[in-house]
């Protein structure tokens, strides 16, 4: 059964590591594509939250970055989830 576990961890941190990867590409489109008139915003942290701050083409780019960087953190955590789950419907059965 643990090994069933490692290969269910292995395969999510594969994926988690793909998706970080295309989530540092967007990112990187991202910091390329802001508006003339406001290149000042690239110092504040928060400014990938505002659309007004990039240009179309960067716009593409902020929402594939959130959603690479959401389905990350999905990855990095459901192999928690899903062996936590399992132990107490295990624990529950016994």
């Amino acid at each position: 059964m643990k090994l069933i576990f490692l290969g269910i961890g292995v395969v999510f941190f594969s994926c988690a590591i793909y998706l970080w990867v295309r989530a540092a590409i967007h990112m990187i489109g991202l910091i390329n594509n802001f508006k003339p008139s406001m290149r000042w915003v690239r110092f504040v942290p928060f400014c990938i939250f505002f659309s007004e701050c990039f240009t179309e083409e960067g716009n593409i780019h902020r929402m594939a970055m959130f959603r690479y960087a959401g389905l990350f953190v999905l990855f990095c955590v459901a192999p928690f989830i899903i062996s936590g789950s399992w132990a107490l419907l295990e624990r529950l059965g016994s």
